[in-house]
């Protein structure tokens, strides 16, 4: 009976995922503002009905109260039209919709994550994996390659067991990482500890420079796929990717790693080192697709991006 009402409200937990979508800093317009309450409003009401289904399991009724009291109490007036208004009321649903998320999950529910659009976090992204291009091309040996991203991944994983088990804890990480967390890591193991696992994997299985179009395409191609799709993204296709971020993400992901490519492995020659820079990406933007709740992309990608820069080479005799 629980599943059964839990999967009606899924849909509404979707609408939810739609407005915030719609709230996004990428394409919140003051001029939708007045639509943007009028939805709210229309499901602080069915999510205030779905609360007073006698036969909902406690944490999901409770969780749905929560959704219709930031619905209908949070929503800017038309007096606060500020972005920072906006933003505050954004802040407060991502977070009801996270908790909502986690007790569907519970219920065998699964409901897209939310991932707004986080500056500090592309930044970070993009920064750190320049860092790790030049520390493959001038820092690391065969052993360090790996042996340095480990010690990176067993740190996470330490806080990500510290977090788990330790409230304490919990709450001093979500403290530290909160400018570049995405809402759906408060319950979910967080990207960076699957980075660090990937880049392991990746210094033990792959030559530099396919360790370097991994990296690259990860860095620049992910943060500006996501800004794409939600900014333009009109035509969905899975796990709430957009044809648009697809094709921003192959194109990105290409430049970047046939740059890195030209800049520090040149001899392979210009048409050689296109073709992999393009397999690499368009491996990296098929993995970026296909990932969702059980593949984290910070680890798909830059596998994928790597391995497809190596059967690139394969066929091209470049081994």
């Amino acid at each position: 009976m629980s599943h059964a009402l839990a999967l009606q409200s899924a849909p509404l937990a979707r609408e939810v995922y739609a407005l915030l979508r719609d709230m996004d800093p990428s394409r919140f317009r003051r001029k939708f503002a007045n639509k943007l309450r009028k939805r709210s409003s229309d499901l602080a009401e069915r999510f205030a009905e779905m609360s007073a289904e006698g036969g909902l399991e406690h944490s999901l009724r409770t969780r749905c109260a929560e959704l219709a009291t930031v619905l209908r109490d949070h929503v800017p007036a038309p007096s606060e039209d500020a972005r920072r208004a906006w933003a505050g009321y954004r802040g407060r649903l991502q977070g009801a919709y996270a908790q909502l998320s986690q007790s569907l999950r519970a219920n065998s529910v699964a409901v897209p994550a939310v991932r707004p659009t986080n500056v500090v976090r592309s930044l970070a992204h993009a920064t750190f994996s320049t860092l790790i291009v030049l520390l493959l091309e001038y820092g690391l040996d065969e052993r360090t390659r790996w042996l340095l991203p480990l010690v990176f991944a067993a740190s996470f994983w330490a806080m990500e067991a510290a977090r788990h088990f330790n409230e304490r804890a919990r709450t001093f990480l979500l403290w530290i990482f909160s400018s570049v967390a995405h809402p759906h890591e408060r319950h979910r193991i967080n990207s960076s500890t699957w980075l660090g696992t990937g880049l392991v994997i990746l210094g033990l299985v792959f030559e530099p420079h396919y360790c370097v179009v991994g990296v690259a395409i990860l860095g620049f191609a992910d943060p500006i796929a996501a800004l794409v799709g939600r900014r333009w993204g009109r035509h969905q296709l899975i796990h709430g990717r957009s044809l648009e971020g697809s094709i921003a993400f192959l194109v990105v992901g290409t430049l970047v790693a046939w740059a890195a490519l030209m800049i520090w492995h040149g001899q392979l020659g210009v048409g050689p080192t296109f073709v992999i820079a393009f397999a690499g990406g368009l491996f990296g933007a098929v993995a970026e697709l296909v990932s969702g709740r059980y593949v984290d992309d910070n680890l798909s990608i830059p596998l994928a991006g790597a391995g497809g820069a190596w059967l690139a080479s394969q066929l091209l005799f470049l081994t």
